[in-house]
This record gives structure tokens, C-alpha cells and sequence, in this order.
């Protein structure tokens, strides 16, 4: 008897194909706005000497935990500057800063249409559900 199989893997490949095309623009414009988002964020961040970062980011350790913390975040970046990874944490930090911008201006209002609307509320449930059972 042969096999019965859904052509699932067709089906999604030709969604996302059909997706790129349609909205190839909106895609095109989107990448460009984070790309530079990112180019602009990592220049700001690399642009002082990084022992100056490093004693900014100390001090608002400090003041925002206290000595412990401040002094471990301090020797935490310093060892980062003296094993030369200091411009790669520059450009992680920066897109880690721009992943949260987009997913705060995703989710909050989405959230608040969710809390709002059952009907909202009724589609992103099932969907945060099911995004909760992927493994990482």
C-alpha cells in the first residue's frame, strides 16, 4: 500500500516564498532601517576609548546595585578589553539592544490589543502556547 503524506513542507515553502514576494519591499525597507539601526548603535558604542565605557558602565553598576556588582561588572568588561573581544561585545550589546526595540514595539501592542480584545486575546494565546512547547 503506498504512503499517504501531507505535503506539509511544500505547502510552507511555498507560503514563505509567496510571502517574500508579496511583501519584498516592506522586507527590503524593514532590513535597511535595523541594518542601520545596528551600523549607528555600534558606532556610538564604540566610539569612546573603551576603558571610558568601562568606568560608565561601573559606576551605573554601582549606583544601580552597589559595590558588588558594580566592581564584578567593571572587572567583567575589563577582561573582555584585555582578551581583545571588546569591539565584538560592542556589536553583540548592539544587537541585542536592537532585537529588544523591535521586540518591545511588536509585543507591546500587541499585549495591550490581547488584554483588550478576546478575540485578539483568543488568536495570540494559542500561539504564545505553542511558541512555549519549541525547544530553544
Amino acid at each position: 500500500m503506498g504512503e499517504w503524506r501531507i505535503p506539509l513542507g511544500v505547502w510552507a515553502e511555498a507560503g514563505i516564498e509567496w510571502v517574500q514576494e508579496t511583501f519584498e519591499g516592506f522586507f527590503e525597507v524593514l532590513g535597511d532601517l535595523l541594518t542601520a539601526g545596528y551600523t549607528q548603535l555600534t558606532a556610538v558604542l564604540n566610539w569612546p576609548p573603551a576603558i571610558v565605557m568601562i568606568l560608565i558602565l561601573g559606576v551605573a553598576g554601582f549606583f544601580a546595585r552597589g559595590l558588588a556588582f558594580g566592581a564584578s561588572s567593571t572587572a567583567a568588561l575589563l577582561l573582555i578589553q584585555l582578551l581583545g573581544q571588546w569591539s565584538n561585545a560592542m556589536m553583540t550589546l548592539s544587537l541585542v539592544i536592537v532585537a529588544v526595540v523591535v521586540a518591545a514595539v511588536a509585543g507591546i501592542p500587541i499585549g495591550i490589543a490581547a488584554a483588550r480584545s478576546q478575540v485578539v486575546s483568543n488568536v495570540v494565546r494559542p500561539v504564545l502556547d505553542f511558541m512555549q512547547t519549541l525547544p530553544p
